[in-house]
């Protein structure tokens, strides 16, 4: 009777748990693609709230992602100390951390096994159990395993850091190996572990082990290793279970996660291109690949939002031997040292108007991991290229279209290479092959539509790779290995050298015409200058070619569909339009100009056409080296412009080049938003781009050259900047910049003045190997000429007046903390700038045009001791006025910018900005500006280098979107109402400009003549 109730009891309990035993053939297990947190506190409320509904869904163990709870802090995990007499941290509070105690907690109450990943902390400067090569504090990437008791059965520390700075590889290469109470033993590494034979190969084969854990923040890399790509083949050429848990974070390129079983494949899997948290729950077999019940599957995003998810690239493909495929059929052998590739092919190309290329490749050499490594690779594959150079493989269009894929009506690839061997100290194979395909939503095909064996013959195997499923939208298809005794070597240097590691471009600084009569043949004579002096592209200012009421026609979306080139058909377009087409096309070159649009509703046009009037836009448009029109942008933030309607949809600009560079582009007054400014950037990860401007220069902050170095600074980009010149109304400023190098050339001029300016572009910027030719300086005399305006936000600052001597004091304004060190003293002379320290957290206005969030710590001078006076020159330039500043730093503690999931981009963004009596920024080599982000604060640092340096400004400036549109900050008590004369004088300059030719204004009893 008693044996009775006891199996009663126990078949009560296991209906009431629901959790799996070791006689079960299949055990539950969740993993978490969890998008990064911004501090831990929010990270561990999730995971607790993870555990509870992984275990109500009847999940036995549940896996978290690396390094997405502990961020910047750390946890203690004395496995061989504390642990082994208190095992369990829900029980002992008071030895452990809140880490620690919470997830045991939670294993305890839900009663399901959790592995979690955290930054570990060991003190060897104390008495310790733990082994401790040297007295120091060691920092470990560590995984933690709680059984369902809250009991901590196993602690692995990553071998093969990524990297990491700070942290420590593990002193001695433990395997991560527990059991379980149903049955299963599991073996667990970490992230880039994955790609070593210490611990992903031993792990398996040393221990016999069918079941691995993996927590990862990977960053995907085309074509070969993106995140679900590597996993699912992972677990197929292993034959295992493979629980990944992924840490979603887009934008640096981390997302993808999974339950994979041996050869049947993704039981669930998902590789977002947007933010994402999301629990993934399957029933795994304990053979694996013995599925027996229907699975949920790969969960596919739209392959449009993967535009959003950065991507790199392999390095070593440039090394890689390949051959471009052509349509139709084709069978060949490419070999490289040990391997040889046979390829039977038959390829087509879908309908449209752009089609990815394909090369078929062989390779045996070594390649980097990112510089953080290098390994032993073997493959024989086949990519997608973005165009016809090796160079542009393994790449994605930055804009998902549909009908980019070829067709693979046959798709054979049959890899022969040395049969790996069993290295006998490690009792692992010293190689390992990997079934590897890509397609356009960045998951890997489904087993059943690919088959793919192997055969061992003595000293050579075969691998054999079918594609199945002839309608697969491809970008890579592989046999991919890692051969490990090469592992360390140095990398594998290019076959196929890339054309080049830069471009040329140029910008004209151009003076403000009458008419496009007068601008149209100089913008033909530059184009062709620009071209003789081997530029790729040539860029043009904002509203110097159609003047007043002059617009042309850009019909993208019309007539350009079908007759792209308007120098082949001058009867369908504006003479503008056939004329820079002709250019562009006659010397080779690209070429971008801005217009006023003409778009007539009041007629049939597949434009889009809210009401039927005539709309005006200013419009960014760009010609290839065909002289084809390749894109339009319309400006979304008019400045004024009455007349004008802004993007009737907020369209980015974006294009792609022959010499392999995509560019993003926007109009001048955009460069203040996050919509396009930073969105382009950050949305399609460009490295480079294009803006065409008619600037006013205001001070002490937005000056037209001080704000283009200041923003491609920032966001380390490639910043082609062609500026309007007109000093009579303060527009000037142009340069070609490379993200932390500066200026390869700028000019500022405070004169009438029309040059262009070439210059060398490295394709990574700030990686510039030949001497720029760097700012091209005015005689600060000359600014005498040039209206400068002043923010008038400056009176809303808290300030505090900068004496002669030494000074260490803060300065806060809502939630902007200032700390400035500061050393001044007075030149020489008769006349001196009184200097302002600054700090402000609100509201501007632009001009009265618009208002924005602004964030700012600064140094200023000022004319005069009230702050009234600051921001703004002496009428008459002299030497010896401004200060010697022999120590000037400003540390600016502010919340940390958070990406915008909806426009898929920072919330903030914040720039180093400075201003000498040239009206120009600071060279890089005289500051250093850095950037630490601390949880939700950030600290930026701003240190001034150069103590001969002759300053205006000096300041961390930032720009908060959320609160754009609101009501501008009013003054702060010491402040003047003078700079609501900025109000009237802008306007009145801004309709001179557009309404009349030349205007004679009589200043000082001097005339100037603006030829507007």
């Amino acid at each position: 009777m008693s044996r009775i109730l006891f199996v009663l009891l126990t078949c009560l309990l296991k209906l009431s748990v629901q959790r799996s035993y070791p006689e079960d053939d299949s055990y539950v297990a969740a993993v978490l693609e969890f998008q990064v947190s911004i501090s831990s506190t929010l990270a561990l409320r999730d995971y607790v709230d993870f555990i509870k509904v992984a275990a109500d869904k009847n999940a036995d163990i549940v896996v978290f992602p690396e390094l997405t709870l502990t961020r910047g802090g750390y946890s203690t995990i004395p496995i061989k100390g504390l642990l082994l007499d208190y095992p369990v941290p829900a029980l002992n509070p008071e030895f452990y951390d809140e880490f620690l105690i919470e997830i045991s907690n939670a294993a305890r109450v839900n009663s399901i096994y959790v592995v979690i990943n955290v930054q570990e902390r060991v003190d060897c400067t104390v008495p310790t159990e733990e082994v401790c090569p040297e007295e120091k504090i060691y920092f470990f990437n560590t995984d933690v395993v709680f059984d369902r008791n809250g009991a901590v059965i196993d602690r692995y520390r990553k071998i093969n850091l990524f990297g990491e700075p700070g942290r420590t590889p593990a002193l001695s290469p433990e395997l991560g190996i527990f059991e379980t109470d149903f049955g299963v033993k599991f073996g667990h590494h970490i992230c880039f572990d994955l790609m070593f034979q210490v611990p992903s190969i031993q792990i398996i084969e040393k221990h016999n082990i069918t079941d691995v854990i993996f927590p990862t923040m990977w960053f995907s890399e085309m074509p070969y290793l993106t995140a679900v790509q590597i996993q699912q083949a992972y677990a197929s050429s292993m034959n295992i279970n493979f629980l990944a848990s992924g840490a979603n974070n887009v934008r640096i390129g981390s997302a993808g996660s999974g339950i994979f079983s041996g050869k049947a494949g993704a039981l669930t899997s998902i590789m977002p291109g947007v933010p994402t948290t999301e629990l993934l729950i399957a029933k795994v077999p304990k053979i694996p690949g013995q599925v027996t019940e229907p699975i949920s599957g790969p969960i596919y995003n739209s392959p449009a939002e993967q535009d959003s998810l950065r991507l790199i690239v392999d390095p070593s493909y440039p090394a890689h031997i390949t051959r471009e495929l052509t349509e139709g059929f084709q069978e060949f052998i490419l070999t490289d040292k040990q391997v040889s590739c046979q390829f039977s092919v038959k390829l087509n190309q879908r309908p449209g108007t752009q089609n990815y290329k394909y090369r078929a490749a062989a390779f045996d050499g070594v390649r980097s991991f990112t510089g953080v490594a290098t390994g032993g690779n073997r493959v024989c594959s086949v990519v997608a290229c973005t165009g016809d150079t090796i160079d542009t493989c393994g790449t994605r269009f930055p804009v998902f279209a549909e009908n980019t894929t070829a067709i693979f009506e046959e798709l054979t690839i049959v890899a022969t290479v040395p049969t790996p061997v069993i290295d006998q100290e490690v009792q692992a194979r010293d190689s390992a092959f990997f079934p590897l395909s890509l397609d356009i939503y960045i998951m890997p095909l489904k087993p059943q539509e690919f088959t793919y064996y192997e055969n061992e013959y003595g000293n050579v195997t075969i691998y054999n790779l079918t594609l199945n499923n002839y309608d697969a939208q491809l970008y890579s298809f592989a046999v991919w290995g890692r051969v490990f005794a090469t592992d360390g070597d140095i990398e594998t240097p290019p076959v196929e050298v890339p054309r080049t590691d830069s471009y040329v471009a140029a910008v004209l600084e151009y003076t403000v015409p009458s008419s496009s009569a007068v601008a149209l043949p100089d913008y033909v004579n530059y184009i062709k200058e620009a071209a003789d002096q081997k530029a790729d592209i040539m860029v043009f200012p904002e509203m110097t070619l159609t003047r007043g009421s002059e617009a042309v026609n850009v019909p993208i979306h019309d007539i350009l569909l079908e007759y792209p080139i308007p120098a082949l058909h001058p009867e369908l377009y504006d003479d503008i339009i056939v004329s820079i087409s002709n250019a562009s096309r006659s010397n080779r070159i690209y070429v971008v100009i801005n217009v006023q649009e003409r778009m007539d509703c009041t007629v049939t046009t597949n434009e889009e056409c809210p009401e039927d009037i005539v709309y005006l836009f200013n419009t960014n448009v760009v010609f290839d080296r065909n002289g084809a029109v390749i894109d339009r942008y319309r400006k979304i933030n008019l400045f004024g412009e009455r007349n004008r309607t802004p993007a009737l949809t907020p369209d980015l600009g974006v294009f792609e080049t022959d010499f392999g560079v995509t560019f993003g582009h926007h109009v001048c007054f955009d460069l203040m938003f996050q919509v396009p400014a930073l969105q382009v950037v950050e949305k399609y990860n460009l490295t480079d781009v294009i803006f065409t401007t008619m600037w006013f220069s205001e001070m002490p902050y937005l000056t037209a050259v001080q704000i283009q170095e200041g923003f491609a600074y920032s966001m380390n980009i490639n910043f082609i900047a062609s500026g309007a010149n007109n000093v009579g109304i303060g527009s000037a400023g142009s340069g070609i910049f490379s993200g932390k190098a500066g200026a390869l050339v700028s000019t500022m001029p405070g004169t009438a003045t029309t040059q262009l300016l070439v210059a060398r572009v490295p394709k990574v910027p700030g990686n510039v190997t030949e001497p720029p030719l760097g700012p091209i300086y005015d005689d600060p005399v000359n600014h005498d000429g040039l209206v400068l305006i002043t923010d008038p936000s400056y009176p809303a600052h808290i300030t505090k007046e900068l004496t002669p001597g030494s000074h260490n004091f803060t300065l806060k304004n809502n939630e902007v903390s200032c700390r400035f060190t500061v050393t001044i003293a007075r030149r020489a002379g008769d006349r001196h700038y009184k200097y302002r320290a600054a700090a402000f957290d609100g509201i501007r206005s632009f001009t009265g045009v618009a208002t924005g969030g602004n964030r700012v710590c600064s140094v200023v001078a000022c004319t005069g001791d009230t702050k009234d006076t600051c921001g703004q020159r002496f009428p008459q330039y002299a030497e010896n006025t401004t200060a010697i500043f022999e120590e000037l730093i400003i540390t600016a503690t502010v919340p940390t910018p958070v990406f915008d999931p909806e426009v898929q981009a920072r919330n903030s963004a914040f720039f180093p900005v400075s201003m000498e009596v040239s009206i120009m920024p600071l060279e890089v080599k005289d500051f250093t500006f850095t950037e630490n982000i601390q949880s939700n604060r950030t600290v930026y640092t701003f240190t001034l280098k150069n103590k001969h340096a002759r300053l205006y400004t000096f300041a961390i400036w930032g720009r908060v979107f959320a609160t754009d549109g609101k009501e501008e900050s009013p003054p702060a008590p010491d402040s003047s109402s003078i700079h609501f004369l900025n109000y009237l004088i802008l306007p009145i300059l801004f309709l001179i400009q557009f309404y009349s030719h030349y205007v004679i204004i009589s200043l000082d009893h001097s005339q100037f003549m603006i030829n507007i």
